[in-house]
């Protein structure tokens, strides 16, 4: 009996140590203890239904979207003042175009003649309405831009006027000094070098004060 007595409690005493499983140990799966069937619940009656997220409307196959416009105003900076509004002009527009339609509303106006500013900056003839407003292009509805008549506006020529009445009004030396259409030359040739219009103004005030207390 002493010798049974030690098994049991030797055989107790095993199965309440911990048991070990090596790494490599698959357990069966028909030793798990069942698992209850999952439970899932039922849709609410009044469940209501997930909005659609707005899609903007897509272009018809074949057509091209309508062009973003903007309204241009032309204004002189100088006499004669003469503006001229443009609407409806897209992007596209270069600067020579709106130089052109402004020479077309002033009969004898050059375009050569024409030079149009931009936050008082000058833009070159190149240039699109797109790329003179940047990033703003999209957002802008109107734009507007300055207008300088270099020398002066060119009016029409008059079909009275002889030779020696031409001949009389040629002047040169001393004298072309004392005509407004040098100044306003020497102004332009300073916007065009400088690209700032208050600059060449101050600058331009400066030679002709030098040469009138000089005795112009």
């Amino acid at each position: 009996m002493t010798e049974i007595s030690f098994a049991r409690s030797f055989l107790s005493a095993l199965d309440m140590r911990p048991v070990k499983i090596s790494s490599d140990h698959v357990s069966d799966p028909r030793s798990f203890p069942p698992q209850p069937a999952p439970y899932v619940l039922p849709k609410h009656p009044n469940q209501p239904t997930k909005r659609k997220r707005a899609t903007p409307s897509a272009v018809a196959p074949g057509s091209t979207p309508a062009e973003k416009t903007v309204a241009v105003a032309l204004k002189s900076v100088k006499a004669p003042l003469l503006s001229l509004r443009l609407a409806n002009q897209p992007l596209s527009t270069s600067v020579f175009d709106l130089k052109s339609a402004y020479a077309a509303q002033n009969p004898g106006l050059a375009v050569d003649k024409i030079k149009l500013l931009h936050s008082k900056k000058p833009i070159v003839d190149s240039k699109t309405l797109k790329d003179v407003l940047g990033e703003a292009a999209e957002a802008a509805r109107d734009v507007e831009f300055s207008v300088m008549v270099m020398g002066g506006a060119v009016g029409a020529p008059n079909p009275t006027t002889t030779e020696d009445d031409a001949a009389a009004t040629v002047t040169g030396g001393a004298e072309v000094l004392r005509t407004k259409e040098f100044w306003d030359d020497l102004r332009g040739y300073l916007i065009r070098k400088v690209q700032d219009e208050g600059e060449s103004e101050r600058l331009t005030g400066l030679f002709k004060g030098a040469w009138e207390r000089g005795g112009g």
